[in-house]
């Protein structure tokens, strides 16, 4: 298993047990650190404790994208984890270094999760 994969996992684990807490932020945010900001359409932000000295602002953004394979009639989506430690960018996992169904996967866990769905849902 892959460095990746193991930041990756610990990251959908701790979003399963509430340890880690995502809102959604302005599709704006962090814009000079995001590859292609013009395509984002929602992102989500946490901060991830790797040990209290080693902490990273995290954010799972989502981009759609006209898909030239379709004559741009259909759009793609994309899902990226992007690390900030003190405001530069340190990594970005996406689907050449994860599976993208679990990228996915993670991005509907945290919608599901995120302290305004908990609001709108009163849960």
């Amino acid at each position: 298993m892959s460095n990746e994969q193991i930041v990756f996992d610990d990251i959908a684990q701790k979003t399963k047990t509430d340890k880690l807490s995502w809102s959604i932020v302005g599709n704006q945010y962090a814009s000079g650190l995001i590859f292609q900001p013009s395509a984002v359409y929602r992102i989500f932000k946490s901060d991830y404790l790797r040990d209290p000295s080693d902490i990273y602002e995290i954010l799972l953004v989502e981009k759609k994208y006209p898909d030239p394979d379709w004559d741009f009639a259909i759009e793609k989506y994309k899902v990226e984890l992007v690390f900030i430690q003190n405001g530069a960018l340190v990594a970005t996992l996406d689907e050449f270094s994860i599976d993208f169904t679990q990228l996915v996967t993670l991005a509907r866990l945290i919608e599901s999760k995120s302290t305004q769905a908990r609001k709108l849902f009163n849960f």
